[in-house]
């Protein structure tokens, strides 16, 4: 198994994560752990962003692997401090969504996913980074890359599923802990539909930088809404990113073109159906590197998400991050990487 004899695990949990049932699902995990055996070290975060440390913390101790209960966003904090670590990071499906948790495979049930998890295998993957860039122009990209061939800035934030910039992200920056906590997907729900009815729809440029070439830019690509993927799912349901996977060292793009926002459901219906790159006014194809940008420097600058976290407002570049991180999935994952596109 991925997980050796003798070793010691960690778990770094978000009160907020679970609703009203949270202990009740802890429980079940700190039972899994005795029954198999397993020494487990538990912190609870703090605040926003208090993961990372957590888990650098863990890793420094000795341990194995950091179990991490919570949301998409909480994994991302977590995966930060395990970059270039041998430590795993183990995903614990705990918020409201679970993008990732759900795309390798975990169990929902916590007993379950534990046993899976130790039970599993370690990929190494390079998570997604996006970065704040330089103002663009409608005309090119940002003065300061010409190619992408110049590496990201080290600063940046690191994503394990998702990055995006559209009214989602609009949404995201709406939604804050509370919500999350006490709506659960409801909440998101209220405030997706407040700002699908009353924001105005983002005009953006997108430039991409092919998977297979010369480094070069393409030319700018009118979107309403852009996302990157490093695996496939949207959410639980929605594979927008068709093809893409966590360990593979491409991206996947996917553009809504400038039409109607009452297109929107129908774009959510081909995905779907997998059917969402025969649907006119929608591009996807693998990439090394984005550029999102507004449509001009005058523009109001759209905001950005990732991992369901607001984000710097574009222009932002994403790439795979030049780091990497130890990955706990189940020994049942797998399958061949970008298929779909």
């Amino acid at each position: 198994t991925a997980f050796p004899a003798g070793a010691r695990a960690a778990l770094v949990w978000n009160p907020a994560a679970g609703r009203r049932k949270g202990e009740r699902r802890l429980g079940r995990i700190r039972e899994a752990f005795r029954r198999a055996g397993i020494p487990l070290a538990e912190t609870p975060t703090e605040a926003p962003g208090h993961a990372e440390a957590l888990a650098r913390r863990h890793a420094d101790a000795g341990a194995a692997a950091v179990f991490c209960w919570g949301g998409d966003g909480t994994l991302a904090e977590a995966a930060r401090g395990l970059l270039n670590r041998e430590t795993a990071l183990a995903p614990l499906p705990g918020g409201t969504v679970n993008v990732l948790a759900r795309e390798l495979g975990v169990p929902g049930e916590e007993s379950r996913a534990v046993a899976a998890l130790l039970a599993g295998r370690v990929l190494a993957v390079r998570p997604g980074l996006a970065r704040r860039v330089g103002p663009a122009s409608p005309s090119g990209p940002p003065a300061e890359a010409k190619t992408a061939a110049a590496a990201p800035e080290p600063e940046g934030r690191l994503f394990l599923s998702i990055c995006s910039v559209g009214l989602d992200a609009a949404t995201a920056r709406r939604v804050g802990a509370r919500t999350k906590r006490r709506g659960g997907l409801a909440g998101w729900a209220v405030e997706g539909a407040r700002v699908f009815f009353w924001s105005p729809t983002p005009d953006l440029r997108v430039r991409i930088t092919p998977a297979e070439g010369a480094g070069e830019w393409s030319a700018p690509v009118r979107a309403a809404w852009a996302g990157v993927g490093t695996q496939s799912r949207y959410t639980r349901w929605l594979p927008l990113f068709p093809g893409a996977r966590i360990e593979h060292p491409d991206l996947v793009v996917t553009l809504v073109g400038p039409r109607s926002r009452f297109a929107i459901p129908l774009v959510a219906a081909a995905a779907a159906l997998g059917r969402l790159r025969w649907l006119p006014g929608v591009r996807v194809e693998r990439a090394a590197a984005v550029r999102i940008a507004p449509a001009g420097a005058s523009a109001d600058a759209p905001p950005g998400q990732c991992d369901g976290d607001a984000f710097a407002a574009a222009p932002i570049e994403v790439t795979r991050s030049a780091d990497t991180l130890r990955l706990l999935a189940p020994a049942g994952y797998g399958g061949a990487p970008n298929g779909g596109c």
